[in-house]
């Protein structure tokens, strides 16, 4: 039996007892830390997993999508190319009213038209008497080369407005073309003769929106494409805004609003 005077005292623990046991509660806790973070690391791990996965779902669909889209595109140009054949087996294009600036070429069954708009020449394309001509070939032609060279100045702001109007009206006709391929090409003196290019402004009116703008320094054979998103292309764009898009047709009424189409180089 103890001393009366230890008797319902709590037993000395010895201190080496004591060190191994704080050791453990820390280990444990650490466990319990580690433990806590593990599983916010795999939680956080599968949402990442997950939102790959469904980025990954979503490009995929995007792809098919993409590739959906640009084989009903080829298959509608097949379709429009095939009916314009058919069209074209029933016309003498010698009996249409010959325009110097309008040249049909041919190969085969296939058929592309030359259109080249000369505004300093003299005298310049006679824009009206081309227009009663062009829609004769609307029906049977999907493929159009237009070639433009215009001057730094036009003479007059009434000469620079009328070509603007004609420009409207020749567009207008090509719309009525069921177009599978449009080629721009504008000569300029210099790439930094924007003035030269503000006529082909005009065709951001076309519904037709896989055309090609470029144009080609008079003293070079190189063609440079006139990209979308390109300083000539914003400033092309900015030109019929302000001075296509908003001006007055012979009958008085606003040239109706269209989508901006997007320079494209194919």
């Amino acid at each position: 039996m103890g001393s009366k005077n230890n008797r319902g005292q709590a037993k000395l623990v010895p201190m080496s007892v004591k060190i191994a046991q704080e050791q453990n509660n820390k280990k444990e806790e650490l466990a319990a830390k580690m433990s806590a973070a593990d599983e916010k690391w795999y939680e956080q791990k599968a949402a990442w997993n997950k939102l790959q996965s469904e980025k990954k779902a979503a490009w995929n669909k995007l792809q098919l999508e993409k590739k959906a889209a640009e084989e009903k595109k080829l298959a509608d140009k097949k379709i429009t190319e095939e009916n314009a054949k058919k069209v074209a087996a029933t016309i003498q294009y010698e009996c249409i009213q010959k325009h110097y600036a309008i040249v049909l070429r041919e190969n085969g069954d296939e058929k592309k038209l030359f259109i080249d708009l000369n505004f300093i020449a003299d005298p310049p394309t006679d824009m009206m008497a081309l227009m009663k001509v062009l829609p004769e070939y609307a029906s049977s032609i999907t493929k159009v080369h237009i070639k433009m060279i215009q001057p730094m100045q036009h003479g007059s702001r009434a000469v620079y407005q009328q070509r603007v109007n004609n420009m409207n009206k020749f567009v207008e006709q090509l719309n009525s073309f069921a177009l599978t391929e449009l080629d721009i090409l504008v000569d300029i003196d210099n790439e930094n003769n924007f003035q030269q290019l503000k006529l082909a402004a005009a065709f951001n009116g076309l519904k037709f929106q896989d055309w090609c703008l470029e144009y080609q320094i008079m003293t070079s054979s190189e063609h440079y494409p006139i990209e979308r998103y390109s300083s000539y292309g914003k400033r092309v764009r900015g030109v019929y805004r302000t001075e296509f898009l908003t001006h007055m047709d012979v009958g008085g009424n606003l040239c109706s609003t269209v989508n901006l189409v997007l320079l494209s180089h194919r």
